[in-house]
């Protein structure tokens, strides 16, 4: 008695890591020719695919902040990674003016223009972000202060991280 397997259909949607390399991929390599904003684009693109949700989105949008601390522009970049971490901490944001830029529907995504997008935010804010997610925006937050020569800043911070991560090796061994 033989029988035949059937071939088994393949999933394909990729998954979230995948997309993350893969559009991460993409816009590391337009940072590294100094297009900033084509960067941006990309990751946005990744981003919307995930929905603005979940550990590979906010990797990708710290990416995205982090196109600005490449093109100096700090205060973009301080603006975006402190709504993240905010997100990431489950606060509200201190204002309800946010800057106008792209990413911010998939931070803090308006209900009233895409319902969709909010409906996946408010069952993603029931779920708990990885100590290892805040501690990237902590890390990127360091090196926007390193940047900046913002010694106060960078105290601030790295004192947060040695309070969520006493051990930590990026602090320990100065890598960030």
């Amino acid at each position: 008695m033989s029988y035949t397997k059937k071939p088994r259909k393949k999933n394909k949607a990729l998954q979230p890591k995948k997309i993350g390399a893969l559009y991460g991929g993409k816009a590391t390599c337009l940072i590294q020719e100094k297009k900033y904003s084509s960067a941006r684009e990309i990751l946005l693109q990744g981003i919307e695919l995930l929905n603005g949700i979940g550990g590979v989105a906010r990797g990708l949008s710290i990416h995205y902040a982090k196109t600005y601390i490449s093109e100096e522009n700090y205060e973009a970049a301080e603006n975006i990674l402190n709504l993240i971490l905010t997100k990431c901490l489950k606060h509200r944001p201190d204002t309800e003016e946010f800057p106008d830029d792209p990413i911010i529907k998939y931070i803090y995504p308006d209900p009233f223009i895409n319902e969709e997008i909010s409906f996946y935010h408010r069952l993603d804010d029931k779920q708990p972000v990885h100590t290892q997610e805040i501690l990237s925006v902590y890390y990127a937050l360091a090196r926007l202060y390193i940047k900046k020569n913002d010694s106060a800043g960078y105290s601030r911070i790295k004192n947060k991280i040695i309070a969520l991560s006493p051990q930590d090796r990026f602090v320990n061994n100065n890598h960030i």
